[in-house]
């Protein structure tokens, strides 16, 4: 969990009973249940506590995109950016 990003799910596959409040397929965001509809989103930022759920037998499909948060600033952006290589640089050296 991050706050330097929003998260999206885009419903491609989803099980027809994940659409109704009963549903054991879902995700819950801050303890609030939200439900994947195929073809429609659901965007959150990450640094809230969440988790997924799916005991409906069946496989659930969405696409996962993360997105620069909207509150950062270019500079901030290039910052994180930096570190991320350096780290990855590092990481590679000791392969």
């Amino acid at each position: 969990q991050c706050n330097i990003r929003l998260r999206i799910h885009l419903g491609i596959d989803i099980p027809e009973n994940c659409k109704n409040q009963d549903s054991s397929c879902k995700i819950e965001i801050c303890g609030q249940d939200y439900f994947w509809e195929n073809g429609k989103t659901i965007i959150f930022d990450d640094t809230y506590i969440h988790s997924v759920i799916n005991k409906s037998g069946k496989t659930r499909v969405i696409l996962l995109l993360d997105v620069w948060h909207p509150d950062l600033h270019e500079h901030e952006k290039h910052a994180i950016i930096n570190i991320l290589e350096k780290g990855q640089s590092m990481i590679n050296t000791k392969l």
